[in-house]
């Protein structure tokens, strides 16, 4: 009996691994025309589908082509409507055993003035049953998009088309048609990075099993550009490149170590699948400064219309609004009583600063600098000037902020306090300084938090 159950368990799982094998069905990017199999259909007109093949930089309406120089494409050249519809149709196509069949394809079709053809996509489970409607696009597409759609009711006699809708327009492009199993080789997606601190970050991102791993560069820049037109050596001799490695496929992220502060970067990730790899996925994240001693901040950011957060600065709150911020949305008038000069660090639960604008007692917001380039935090002192506003019920406010250190200034739970920082005087500033003597972590962010019984409003200006 216990033989028999694990044949079946060895059968169940060879039949799920057979199950999931990437299978592809149809690949089509017409690079020597129209290819046999395919057929038209006029609906209306006589109107035919026709390859187009150049050098990438000589197709136009929209630039090149996805996969190779060629295309399939429906025009229009006559400069008058003729009203014209015609269908390209795949080959017949057994799906039986298909793990959940996809068609991915890539198509535009581009205004010409204010007038553009329309495109439909169609699926038929046999020759002689009736055509019915997969998607449909009745808006201009001016550059290649990428489509992605489950096919239903499968079948051993399978078909797809493409019908056109002549309006006259820059015409309908189609390319890089394939029909195949679910899942695809993913582009990694979802991308994020965590655990920003001193000079290292960890690179997060989600994509489907079928990876066997993952290939990971990462690029230092301010701007995004094509990798699949990068010399990849090259770049990497520059300084361009400053990482490429090849992760497991059952991870999704990896630690980045080595990097600058105040310093643009850009991810690239894609899977490595068995029979093929993804395009790249692509992620912009920029490093916060490591700030040398001694370091000023008057966090007068420009004007705006709405309030702001140093780019460089961690902030923390559990509240529904941005707390702490930079009140560099408010009148001179308004802000007279926040501010030492220019703007402040504004503790306060709602914009503008003020009456009722109190952080709720129990909640907390928080703000830490970027990490100080010192080996012991514990030999430095904190300078800033601190106002309570001018307005409200203060008699139950805490009146106050925690001043100390974290670890990790994503993480709340490493903030050690040194000292609480309680005021009295209202509609002015006053002149604060903390000795971090007393701290014993290793911790290199300066932090101020607000996380009191009471109700709170605080504000800090010219911190040195």
């Amino acid at each position: 009996m216990k033989k028999k159950v694990a044949c079946l368990l060895i059968a169940a799982l060879v039949a799920m691994v057979n199950l999931k094998a990437q299978v592809i069905v149809l690949s089509e990017s017409f690079e020597n025309g129209i290819p046999a199999g395919w057929t038209q259909e006029n609906v209306v007109g006589n109107q035919a589908w026709a390859t187009e093949t150049a050098p990438k930089d000589a197709l136009a309406y929209p630039d090149g082509a996805v996969s190779g120089f060629g295309r399939a494409a429906l025009r229009n050249t006559t400069g008058e409507s003729k009203g014209y519809k015609t269908r390209l149709i795949s080959p017949v196509m057994n799906l039986d055993t298909v793990f959940q069949p996809i068609l991915r394809y890539y198509h535009a079709q581009a205004k010409w003035t204010a007038d553009f053809d329309t495109l439909r996509v169609y699926y038929r489970v046999s020759e002689s049953s009736n055509w019915v409607l997969l998607q449909e696009f009745v808006q201009p597409i001016q550059t290649w998009i990428k489509e992605t759609v489950e096919l239903p009711r499968v079948s051993k006699a399978y078909q797809v088309c493409f019908e056109g809708s002549e309006n006259l327009g820059r015409g309908i492009v189609l390319d890089s048609v394939v029909v195949r199993s679910k899942p695809e080789c993913t582009i990694p997606h979802d991308m994020t990075v965590t655990n920003m601190h001193k000079s290292e970050v960890t690179l997060n991102w989600l994509a489907s099993f079928d990876a066997v791993n993952f290939h990971v560069i990462v690029a230092k820049t301010d701007n995004m550009f094509d990798l699949g037109e990068t010399d990849i050596e090259a770049a990497k001799a520059s300084g361009l490149i400053i990482k490429d490695t090849i992760v497991g496929g059952m991870e999704y992220s990896v630690k980045l170590t080595g990097l600058e502060g105040k310093t643009n970067y850009v991810a690239f990730v894609r899977s490595l699948c068995e029979n093929e790899n993804s395009d790249w996925g692509t992620f912009q994240f920029y490093m916060k400064a490591i700030e040398s001693l001694p370091y000023h901040e008057d966090f007068d950011l420009p004007a705006s219309s709405t309030i702001a957060q140093h780019q460089d600065w961690t902030y923390g709150t559990d509240l529904t609004i941005t707390a702490p911020y930079i009140n560099v949305n408010q009148s001179a008038t308004v802000a007279k009583y926040f501010v030492r000069s220019g703007y402040a660090l504004c503790f306060a639960g709602k914009t503008p600063p003020g009456q009722n604008a109190n952080i709720a007692g129990k909640n907390f917001a928080y703000a830490a600098t970027p990490m100080i380039d010192v080996d012991d935090i514990s030999t430095c002192q904190v300078s800033f000037w601190g106002s309570l506003g001018n307005y409200g019920p203060y008699k139950t406010n805490a009146r106050a902020i925690l001043v100390g250190v974290m670890d990790d200034p994503d993480d709340i739970t490493t903030f050690v306090t040194v000292d609480t920082v309680k005021m009295w005087r209202y509609a002015t500033y006053e002149n604060v300084i903390v000795d971090l003597s007393s701290y014993m972590g290793n911790g290199q962010y300066v932090a101020f938090v607000s996380q009191f019984d009471e109700p709170n409003q605080f504000y800090i200006d010219d911190l040195t």
